[in-house]
């Protein structure tokens, strides 16, 4: 159950929302004893049943669909449709992600750069390969590449999507770099001349218990024929949660600067938390998320927490309007299960 709203203009307003459900199949082979062939077929739905003002059940394998090999020898290589560019890594240093609603994330601040267009670096891309090395010492990367654009540009060009991703891991700290880079297209935009440039930097320490904290910073430069060149944003972004038993705090704070080009197009987040463990897959959680846009930004909350976006009531308008502060107070109740 959340309250959602926004100042100035748009109508506070309660809802019952799915704050993201998924379901998986999931196929792992051994051929022999150092290779094995794996499969994921996992789709998005609604458990609220919400249809209004779209449904996010749009199709079978909507969140991810691929196969792969994988050795420890050599590595692995997949092929098919999931994310790339580590936008999943939320769940390595965004600890409200685990435990709380999709409102909790910073992720908006990081995906995209809070105007009318699309910037949206990587995300889920169609028509990709990813190739990642063998883990040694803690130390593994992968490298990426994609045409993702299933109906062509005017130009008669399919676009091409490539990046890398460096990750370390040594007990509880995990850090990451990774690179990525559109021609011709985004994951989501079949546009000419549309490009992006992204880096993105994580440290992150995460015991089970006890105190955990991360630093996140991503640069994304965008090139936009409908608008201008060389449109760069960066964010960073602090999450912190605390780990006792049955109970979890958590507390983010997050900055974008404005875009190179646009003026008063920065934004703030905040957000705070607190969740409690039923059982070791149940647990209840409690949240409150607001957003901060300068006059010429329109960052909104992920997925149904949205306010003003596509997955806002029907009551609310199609689009936050710019320089509206969206806020989320949240109450839920999250459950995961493996058969």
């Amino acid at each position: 159950m959340e309250h959602v709203g926004a100042t100035p203009d748009i109508k506070d307003q309660f809802k019952i929302s799915d704050s993201y459900s998924w379901v998986a199949l999931r196929s792992d082979h051994k051929i022999n004893d150092d290779l094995s062939v794996y499969a994921v077929a996992q789709t998005m739905f609604d458990s609220s049943g919400s249809t209004e003002p779209s449904s996010i059940n749009n199709g079978f394998c909507e969140d991810q669909c691929h196969i792969g090999l994988k050795s420890r020898r050599y590595g692995a290589l997949r092929a098919g449709y999931f994310q790339v560019h580590n936008p999943t890594g939320i769940l390595k240093w965004d600890g409200a992600a685990v435990y709380m609603g999709m409102s909790t994330l910073m992720l908006p601040l990081v995906y995209g750069n809070g105007q009318t267009f699309s910037s949206s670096a990587g995300g889920r891309v169609r028509n990709v390969v990813e190739y990642s090395t063998p883990t040694w010492k803690g130390l593994n990367t992968s490298y990426f590449f994609a045409r993702p654009n299933e109906e062509l540009t005017t130009s008669g060009n399919a676009g091409r999507l490539y990046g890398g991703t460096l990750t370390y891991t040594h007990g509880n700290w995990f850090t990451l770099y990774s690179h990525l880079r559109t021609e011709d297209s985004s994951s989501i935009s079949a546009v000419d001349d549309f490009r992006i440039r992204g880096n993105r930097f994580v440290l992150s320490y995460s015991p089970k218990q006890g105190l955990n904290a991360a630093i996140v910073v991503d640069r994304q430069t965008t090139d936009d024929p409908n608008y201008a060149n060389g449109m760069t944003r960066t964010t960073f972004g602090i999450p912190v949660w605390y780990r006792n038993g049955k109970h979890v705090f958590a507390g983010t704070y997050a900055k974008a600067s404005g875009v190179s080009g646009i003026d008063d197009s920065g934004a703030q987040f905040s957000m705070v938390g607190y969740s409690y463990f039923l059982t070791r897959s149940t647990n209840l959680y409690i949240s409150y998320s607001k957003i901060y846009n300068e006059e010429n930004a329109k960052y909104d909350f992920q997925t149904h927490a949205q306010v003003g976006g596509l997955q806002g009531p029907p009551s609310f308008i199609s689009n936050l309007p710019t320089g509206a502060d969206p806020r989320a107070f949240q109450i839920g109740i999250r459950h995961s299960f493996l058969l």
